[in-house]
């Protein structure tokens, strides 16, 4: 069985500036490839991350259910890669919990990633990739850049 993972950063931005790069379609679409966010943010309501594909079309990367949405605190889904992924994409899923704490004049995020569905191929891949990702540089600079 796949272990929680857990990552913290710091960054130099209040929580709403950190807040603004996650549940908003710019905010995603900076930090996770063009990907950009659609949901009604109510628990249990869809939530996809919508791109392009090679030809220009839609193309849902990523899907899931919102389990958490308390603004400026905690942002929480299921996730599943998109049909055009994986063709097991119903039975693949984790839970990605970002969770934003006030530290002095900045912010610490975590990001916990569990729940792996049994054989998920992105546990290795979030091992390998996390904190260096470019998810989490991303969040960073974007929270940064707002401050301007």
């Amino acid at each position: 069985m796949a272990e929680t993972l857990r990552y913290t950063i710091a960054v130099s931005a209040a929580p709403e500036r950190v807040w603004e790069t996650l549940p908003t379609p710019e905010g995603s679409g900076a930090t996770l490839f063009g990907s950009r966010i659609e949901s009604s943010f109510e628990i249990g309501s869809r939530v996809e991350f919508v791109g392009q594909d090679a030809d220009g079309e839609r193309i849902v990367q990523v899907y899931g259910e919102i389990t958490e949405f308390e603004p400026c605190r905690r942002f929480g889904y299921v996730q599943r890669p998109g049909p055009a992924h994986n063709p097991g994409h119903a039975e693949t899923s984790c839970r990605m919990t970002h969770v934003l704490t006030p530290r002095g004049d900045g912010t610490d995020l975590e990001l916990i990633i569990d729940r792996w569905s049994e054989g998920n191929p992105a546990y290795e891949h979030a091992i390998s990739s996390y904190p260096e990702s470019g998810y989490l540089a991303g969040v960073k600079a974007h929270a940064k850049a707002r401050m301007a």
